[in-house]
C-alpha cells in the first residue's frame, strides 16, 4: 500500500507501509484448518512459506505492494490485490 504526498519542493514522494495479512483458513463447513501449509508469491518473485496457527489463521506481514498469489497445501489458490 502506498501513500503519496508532496513536500515543500513539490517533489512527489511515496511511503510504503507494511500490509498485515490475517486470513482465517476454513473448510467447506466453516471449520478452522490449523497447521495448514501455504505459499505466498510476491510481485518481486520472493516466496514466503508458512503454516496457519493452531486456530487456522494465516498471519504474515508483507512489505511489497502488488498482487500476491496465495497457494494452500491442497493446491487451491487465490490472488490478493494490494495495489
Amino acid at each position: 500500500m502506498e501513500a503519496s504526498f508532496s513536500g515543500k519542493s513539490g517533489d512527489k514522494n511515496f511511503i510504503k507501509t507494511p500490509i498485515i495479512l490475517r486470513i482465517p483458513v476454513v473448510d467447506e463447513s466453516n471449520n478452522p484448518l490449523p497447521n495448514q501449509l501455504y505459499k505466498i508469491s510476491l510481485p518481486s518473485g520472493k516466496i514466503i512459506f508458512g503454516e496457519t496457527d493452531s486456530q487456522g489463521i494465516l498471519k504474515e506481514i508483507i512489505n511489497e505492494s502488488g498482487d500476491l498469489k496465495l497457494e494452500m497445501e491442497d493446491g487451491s489458490t487465490i490472488t490478493i490485490e494490494t495495489t
